[in-house]
Parts: C-alpha cells; structure tokens; sequence
C-alpha cells in the first residue's frame, strides 16, 4: 500500500448514552448571545408564534466568503416540541439560504443530541465533520461536537 492508498474515515453510529448530559450555554439575554454567535447585527432570527406568544427561535448568520449560512441555534418551548415548530423554523431558514443565494446551510450539534440528529438527518443533513474537543472543560469525554451541512445547490 502506498500513501496514495490510505484514507480516513468515520462513521455515526447510535448507542445508547451512560448519561444525559444538560447544559445551558446563556441565560437568555443578547450579551451572552453577542458572545456565543458574533456580532447581534450580523445574525438574522426567525421567530414561531402561538398567537402573541413566542414559541420557538431559530439563530443563524450568512457568512459571506463561503456563501454558507450557519444555523446557530434553534429553540423550541417544551410545551410546542414535536409539533412542527422546529421543522417551520429550519424550513424557514433554508428558505432564506436559497433566496441569499447561499451554498448550502451548516450546523453542530452534539453527539449526545440523538433526538437533534435524527431531526437534521430527516431534514436533509448530512454529517460532514466532528471535532472532539470543541467542549473542552465543560464538556465530557464522551461529548462530540458533530457538523451537519445542507446543499442547496441545483
């Protein structure tokens, strides 16, 4: 075998997890949100409603030298899950992708994150990379941080 021969690869599988990990990454304010995502005047929301009351957020920002919108965070309230108001809002993101004439839509989520992963993997994700030591101190050993990417293109 030559160098030209080898390759690396990886591959998800499920399995059951020893624990739950929970973790709160911000209390809800811009200040935290400023410094988790960038800039507050370069990331785009797009809200859900029931009535007056705000029922889920999605977070996401176009970076222009890749034509990528990176999908930062989507927040359903527990009361509205599996609904549908998580599937509006990504749709609702793409939708805004194609119309910026961007590339495709990138996200992360954990590996532990099983119930996000089947959602992005059924909404037309595909995993694209990992990095094990994104969390650092805060996470765990067993804590991965997965990337999923969506191509937009014809």
């Amino acid at each position: 075998s030559t160098a030209g021969d080898a390759s690396f690869g990886w591959n998800l599988k499920a399995r059951r997890s020893r624990k739950l990990i929970k973790r709160r990454l911000d209390d809800g304010d811009l200040s935290t949100m400023d410094e988790l995502y960038g800039p507050l005047d370069r990331l785009s929301f797009v809200a859900a409603f029931d009535g007056k009351e705000l029922v889920g957020l999605a977070t996401w920002r176009l970076e222009k030298w890749n034509q990528t919108v990176w999908l930062w965070d989507i927040r359903v309230a527990p009361d509205h899950r599996r609904a549908g108001t998580g599937t509006s809002l990504l749709r609702s993101v793409l939708w805004e992708a194609v119309r910026l004439n961007a590339r495709g839509v990138m996200l992360e989520t954990q590996n532990l994150n099983y119930g996000a992963i089947l959602f992005y993997l059924k909404s037309g994700f595909n995993p694209v990379g990992l990095n094990t030591e994104l969390y650092g101190i805060r996470g765990s050993p067993s804590e991965v941080a997965l990337f999923f990417f969506c191509s937009l293109s014809k």
